[in-house]
C-alpha cells in the first residue's frame, strides 16, 4: 500500500506528491481531489501536471557551501508537480 503524501505550497494552488508513493499518475490526482473534498469542502482542478526529479532539506544548506551529500539530510526524488484551483 502506498502513502500518498502531499505537500502543498502556501497558497494551497501547487502540490507536489513523491512518485514512489502513488501508484500512477491516476493515483496522484485522485488523492489530490478526494484532499480538496475532505479539508477544503469543494472539488477541484489538478492540472499542469508534471514530474521532474526535486531535492529537498529540512535543514538546509548554506549558500556558496561545499558538502558530501551524505553529510546532509539532503533526499533526491521524482515528484508530481500540479496546479490546483479549488472550485468554491
Amino acid at each position: 500500500m502506498k502513502s500518498n503524501f502531499l505537500l502543498w505550497n502556501e497558497d494551497m494552488d501547487r502540490v507536489y506528491g513523491k512518485v514512489s508513493d502513488f501508484e500512477n499518475q491516476g493515483d496522484f490526482i485522485n488523492t489530490v481531489k478526494q484532499y480538496c473534498k475532505d479539508v477544503e469542502e469543494g472539488d477541484c482542478i489538478v492540472e499542469n501536471i508534471e514530474i521532474d526529479t526535486c531535492v529537498s532539506t529540512c535543514n538546509g544548506i548554506e549558500a556558496e557551501t561545499l558538502i558530501k551529500i551524505k553529510d546532509t539530510d539532503i533526499e533526491i526524488a521524482t515528484y508530481y508537480m500540479a496546479d490546483v484551483c479549488i472550485d468554491d
